[in-house]
């Protein structure tokens, strides 16, 4: 009698484990489903790459889809190996910036080969269904202009002026080139002493002391991004410096740090936003909407960024 009970309550228990184990293979299915997106940025640790990765992994999130993030580190071998990985990983869409040039075309062409949605971040690629693009030279020229015109209405038109640029990567050469034609535009009697590499707040850093200890007369740093002048502006706050010193700190991207940095109404007088987060998801939308109908553009199509300067008087628009 106990033998036949104990098995009855053996059975019922499985029963009981087997019905409890269904909503939760339902729940993996349902994980399962959804688009598989690759995102490969050239630093993911740029302020601005680390807001579109947080926007686009809501997004994602939030839609059923995963987004898989590699970080090319800027490098050319991290960039095609993380391409590699989303065409293993089976992927539907990658959004990639192309710094590597012609080495990379041969792993994209696999990726348009195998159906998968290409979506280029800064560059008009031929391999590419979307890309998001800037006129470097009037991107960089606006940016000039905001700092000419600062120094024009609060210096007399005269400054010594520092420049954080990014040599290694061509189209921010072309940036900074327009950044020089702006501000000779609007402070032709402005003087440009220095010019330092530094797209990230680290290089930022060293840049600003090294301003500062070469060139102590230095009032204006103008920067090709916020990540770099980041940098500038925490070294100048350690040195005492402050906007009562007739500092002003310009960069480009309207990132979080640069927006908080602008509402302290201190040094960080301006950026310049691309509305480069709307212009993401603007891409994303239209790549994914693409990959729904299964039928992707034969030419790419472009998009192209905004220039608007933002400062404390308009930082709501940014």
């Amino acid at each position: 009698m106990k033998k036949r009970m104990t098995l009855a309550l053996v059975f019922m228990l499985l029963v009981v484990c087997l019905a409890g184990s269904v909503p939760a293979a339902a729940s993996e299915a349902e994980q399962e489903g959804g688009y598989k997106i690759g995102l490969c940025l050239s630093e993911m640790t740029n302020a601005l790459f680390a807001d579109i990765q947080k926007i686009l992994d809501e997004k994602a999130k939030s839609e059923g889809n995963e987004l898989i993030v590699r970080d090319a580190h800027s490098d050319a071998n991290n960039l095609i190996q993380a391409i590699e990985d989303f065409i293993s990983a089976g992927c539907d869409m990658i959004i990639i910036q192309n710094f590597a040039g012609d080495a990379a075309t041969n792993v994209l062409q696999q990726a348009r080969d195998a159906g998968i949605c290409i979506c280029s971040w800064d560059y008009a690629l031929e391999e590419a269904h979307f890309s998001i693009i800037n006129d470097e030279t009037e991107l960089g020229k606006t940016i000039g202009r905001a700092a000419g015109e600062w120094i024009t209405e609060n210096l007399d038109g005269k400054a010594e002026v520092a420049i954080c640029n990014y040599p290694a990567l061509s189209f921010l050469v072309v940036r900074e080139e327009g950044i020089v034609e702006g501000l000779k535009e609007a402070a032709p009697e402005a003087e440009i002493v220095n010019r330092l590499s530094a797209g990230y707040a680290n290089e930022g850093f060293t840049a600003g002391e090294n301003f500062l200890q070469k060139n102590p007369d230095v009032q204006v740093v103008v920067g090709i991004n916020d990540g770099g002048i980041m940098g500038v502006y925490e070294a100048f706050k350690a040195a005492g410096k402050s906007k009562d010193d007739g500092i002003a700190l310009f960069g480009c991207d309207a990132s979080e740090d640069a927006l908080n940095a602008i509402q302290e109404d201190g040094m960080y007088v301006g950026t310049v936003t691309t509305k480069a987060k709307t212009k993401i998801v603007e891409m994303y939308e239209a790549g994914l909407e693409a990959v729904e109908s299964g039928t992707l553009p034969e030419e790419n199509q472009i998009i192209y960024f905004d220039k608007i300067v933002i400062t404390k008087d308009n930082i709501d628009e940014a």
